[in-house]
């Protein structure tokens, strides 16, 4: 876990890029730049990249901070160890939701 600041402008996620890493917003605010949907930003406390990473696929889209920001940057392995330590129903269960999500 570490964290990342950005200043106002400069890119959070490039699309493309392995998603072998998810994002909590600790401050501030990132925007979707490819397109102009204000329910594509994310803000405080909320996370970016988990289905990318739990799909093991790129990003799919490029975000960048669009006021000064702070991310918490957590390694894949937070979801998959915690979740290894998990009953196979939750597993399942787990893995249906992933796929009902839009990745970012």
């Amino acid at each position: 876990m570490e964290q990342v600041h950005l200043y106002k402008g400069e890119v959070a996620v490039m699309a493309g890029t392995e998603a072998d890493h998810f994002f909590l917003v600790r401050h501030g605010r990132l925007t979707r730049v490819d397109i102009n949907d204000k329910a594509s930003d994310y803000a405080e406390n909320e996370m970016l990249g988990i289905t990318n990473v739990m799909r093991r696929q790129a990003y799919r889209h490029t975000y960048v901070a669009s006021l000064t920001t702070t991310l918490v940057k957590l390694d894949q392995s937070v979801i998959t160890t915690s979740l290894d330590a998990q009953s196979k129903p939750f597993q399942a269960l787990f893995s249906k939701i992933i796929d009902q999500l839009d990745g970012g």
